[in-house]
C-alpha cells in the first residue's frame, strides 16, 4: 500500500495498518532532494587522531534527487523510518493519530560541514559512539538488517566498528503492536582490549513550535567544561525550559541533573501532543538540550540544513551527565573510562504523549549530586598531576602531553601507582611493549595484585609470544572484574594460538560468566568448538549468539565455516567493508589461525592494510 509523508513516497506492508495486527519491517527506497558530499582527502593522515577516517570537503549548493535505502517500522499509531546509509540513524517518527511527526523528519537531505569529517545532516536520532562530537559514521553507510520477532514486533539493527577507540556499537531500533513508543536497545563492546573513553549519546532532534516547552526534572544544568549553573530558571530569570525565553545570547547547551533522569520530553501546547523518552534510573543519566540561537548566528542553519522544515531542538540521552571537553578536568564532570573487553547493553523508549499529565510526576527527594571540585584540591601534587594526564589520554589527542603530566607525577612520587599504570596502558596502545613491561613490573613491585599493571603485563606478554608470562599475569589481572573478560578472553586465544581447544572454551566460558556479551569471548567459544570437531556444537552457539548480535560478523563467518550459513559477507554494507575484514582477519592471526586470517585477508582485495598482513 502506497503512502505519502509530505511529499515523500514509499511503500509499507498493509497489514501493519490493521490494529493489534503484527508489525513487519518493510524495507524500501525514499526518494529525497539531497544536497550531497564530496572531495575525500586523498592523502592518509596517519598523524590524525581521526586515522583512518579521513574529511569530505566538498559540499553541494543545489539539490539533486537521490533515492536513500530505507526501513519503515509501522503499527496503527506510530511510523518510525531508518536510514542505513546514513550512519544507520532513525530519520524520523512520525505520530498517525494527529498526523504529526514527534521527531522532527526532514524532507531534504541537505549536508554541511558540522561533523568530525565534515558533512552532517540534521533529523532523528543520530547515534554517537566513542569520540566527543558528531560520529564519523554519522553521514555514511553502516552494516544493518531487518528482523520480524515472535511476538509480533519487529526490529532494525544498525551496527559499526568505531576504528579510533576500536569500539564497536549495535543498535536495535523494535516497535511492537498496539505501542505509542519505540524501543532501542544498545549493545556497544569495547574491542581494542585496551581502556578507552566512554563516550555515547543518541543525538534526537524534535520539531520547535514556537510555544515548546521541555519536561527537564532538575536544579542545575552544567556546560560541556563543566561549568554550574541554575535550572529551570537562571539568575536573569529566564525560564530555560521554555524556548521563548531563550531568545538571548547564542546557542544553547543544557546538560540537565540533579533530578529525576528517568524521562525527559518536549510539550508543544498548540498541538496537544508532546514527545517523550524514557529510561530506567540506572540506564542513562545524560539528559541535554541543545538550540540554535534565535539571533541571525542561529537562523542561518535552518536555511543551511532544510529546505521548508523549520527549525529544530536537539534533545539528547547520554550514558554520562555531559558531553565533556576541557577544562571539565577540574570538575566532578571528568571524562569517564571504558574497561578493556567492557560491554555495556542499555535500553530507551521515545514516544508520544497526548496529555501534559502524560510525562509522570517526576521522582523527588534525590539527593543533589556535588557539583564543584574541592576548592583545597592540590593540582600540583602527583595525584592532581595523573588526574590531569589520565583526562588527557581520554581525549585521545593529547597522548603526548599526557606523557608529559605522568611523568612530572612520577618526579614528586617515583612509586606512583596510578601514573606508572597509565603510562603501561598507554604504551600498550602505542605497541611499546617493552615500555608498557617496565611501568608495569615498577608498579607490581608497589604492589604485585594490581589489577591494571598485571593487565598491561599480559597483555604485552601476548603480544610479543611470551604466552606462559601472559598468562600468569593476565590470571591475577582476572581477579578484578573491571579487566577480567579482557583477561580470560586473551588467555583464552593463548590457548587458541597452541591449539588447545579444550582449555581455550574453557576459558571463554569464564570471560563470558564475567561479561556474556564479549564479543571476543564469543568468538573463542565458537571457533574452540568447531576446532574441537563439534561442528554442530559450534553452530548452535552461534546462532544463539546472532539472535542477541545479529550483526555479529564473527559468529556469522563461522556459521558458514560449520556449513550451517551463508556468506557472511551479505551483511557486511559499511563504509569500509575491508577494515571489517582485515580486523577480523586479524583475530584469527592472533588466535595462530592463518588458514582462517588469509581467507579474511583476500576478501578485502587489493587494500593496503590487508596487503601489509
Amino acid at each position: 500500500m502506497a503512502r505519502t509523508m509530505k511529499g515523500m513516497s514509499f511503500f509499507v506492508c498493509g497489514a501493519a495498518l490493521c490494529a493489534s495486527a503484527a508489525v513487519r519491517p518493510v524495507v524500501t527506497e525514499i526518494e529525497f532532494p539531497t544536497y550531497g558530499f564530496s572531495d575525500p582527502d586523498p592523502v592518509p593522515r596517519t598523524e590524525s587522531p581521526l586515522y583512518p577516517y579521513f574529511r569530505f570537503d566538498g559540499s553541494a549548493d543545489k539539490a539533486v534527487p537521490r533515492k536513500w535505502k530505507a526501513v519503515v517500522l509501522e503499527n496503527e499509531k506510530i511510523r518510525v523510518t531508518m536510514l542505513p546509509e546514513i550512519g544507520g540513524k532513525v530519520w524520523g517518527a512520525e505520530d498517525k493519530v494527529g498526523g504529526m511527526a514527534f521527531l522532527y523528519y526532514n524532507h531534504v537531505v541537505k549536508f554541511r560541514n558540522i561533523a568530525l569529517r565534515g558533512p552532517w545532516c540534521s533529523g532523528g536520532i543520530e547515534f554517537n559512539f566513542g569520540i566527543t562530537g558528531h560520529a564519523p559514521t554519522s553521514a555514511t553507510p553502516v552494516d544493518w538488517c531487518v528482523r520480524a520477532n515472535d511476538d509480533g514486533s519487529a526490529s532494525y539493527f544498525a551496527s559499526a566498528t568505531e576504528y579510533v577507540n576500536r569500539t564497536t556499537w549495535q543498535v536495535e531500533v523494535r516497535l511492537a503492536p498496539g505501542d505509542d513508543h519505540f524501543t532501542m536497545r544498545t549493545t556497544w563492546y569495547n574491542g581494542a582490549n585496551v581502556e578507552g573513553p566512554y563516550y555515547h549519546w543518541m543525538n534526537a532532534a524534535f520539531p520547535l513550535p514556537a510555544d515548546s516547552e521541555f519536561v527537564f526534572p532538575g536544579s542545575n544544568y552544567v556546560g560541556h567544561p563543566g561549568d554550574v549553573h541554575a535550572w529551570p530558571v537562571d539568575g536573569d530569570g529566564h525560564r530555560l525550559n521554555v524556548y521563548s525565553e531563550n531568545a538571548f545570547g547564542g546557542n544553547k547547551s543544557y546538560h540537565v541533573l540533579n533530578g529525576d533522569n528517568r524521562i525527559f520530553g518536549v510539550w508543544w501546547p498548540g498541538s496537544v501532543l508532546g514527545a517523550v523518552h524514557r529510561t530506567a534510573a540506572y540506564g542513562k543519566y545524560g539528559r541535554k538540550i541543545w538550540l540554535w540561537a534565535q539571533s541571525r548566528e542561529g537562523a542561518i542553519w535552518e536555511d543551511l540544513l532544510t529546505d521548508r522544515d523549520g527549525q529544530y531542538v536537539e534533545m539528547q540521552s547520554g550514558r554520562l551527565f555531559q558531553q565533556p571537553r576541557p577544562p571539565c578536568e577540574r570538575t566532578p564532570f571528568k571524562i569517564a573510562s571504558f574497561a578493556p573487553g567492557g560491554t555495556d547493553v542499555f535500553d530507551e523508549t521515545w514516544g508520544v504523549v497526548r496529555s501534559r499529565d502524560g510525562f509522570g510526576r517526576p521522582e523527588t527527594g534525590i539527593r543533589p549530586r556535588p557539583v564543584e571540585m574541592p576548592k583545597d584540591f592540590d593540582w600540583n601534587s602527583a595525584q592532581g598531576l595523573c588526574i590531569k594526564g589520565v583526562q588527557k589520554l581520554r581525549t585521545r589527542e593529547g597522548d603526548d602531553d599526557a606523557r608529559t603530566l605522568l611523568k612530572a607525577a612520577l618526579e614528586k612520587d617515583a612509586n606512583c601507582v596510578q601514573a606508572l599504570d597509565a603510562l603501561a596502558g598507554l604504551a600498550v596502545r602505542q605497541a611499546r611493549y617493552d615500555e608498557a613491561v617496565a611501568f608495569a613490573e615498577r608498579a607490581l613491585a608497589v604492589d604485585t595484585y594490581d589489577g591494571a599493571a598485571n593487565y598491561a603485563a599480559g597483555f604485552a606478554a601476548f603480544a610479543k609470544g611470551d604466552l606462559p608470562t601472559a598468562r600468569e599475569r593476565l590470571g591475577l589481572a582476572s581477579y578484578h572484574p573491571e579487566f577480567r573478560p579482557a583477561a580470560f578472553s586473551l588467555m583464552a586465544k593463548a590457548a587458541l594460538r597452541e591449539g588447545d581447544w579444550r582449555e581455550a572454551r574453557t576459558l571463554a566460558g569464564n570471560a563470558l560468566d564475567a561479561n556474556a556479551c564479549s564479543l571476543d569471548a564469543l568468538l573463542a567459544r565458537i571457533v574452540a568448538t568447531r576446532k574441537s570437531g563439534d561442528a554442530a556444537g559450534a553452530a548452535k552457539f552461534a546462532k544463539a549468539a546472532l539472535e542477541r548480535l545479529p550483526l555479529f560478523h564473527g559468529a556469522r563467518y563461522e556459521l558458514g565455516k560449520c556449513g550451517a550459513g551463508g556468506d557472511f559477507r551479505e551483511f557486511v554494507r559499511g563504509e569500509f567493508p575491508h577494515e571489517t575484514f582485515v580486523d577480523l582477519g586479524t583475530w584469527y592471526e592472533d588466535a595462530g589461525l592463518a588458514e582462517e586470517a588469509r581467507e579474511l585477508y583476500a576478501f578485502a582485495g587489493d587494500k593496503v592494510v590487508a596487503r601489509l598482513r
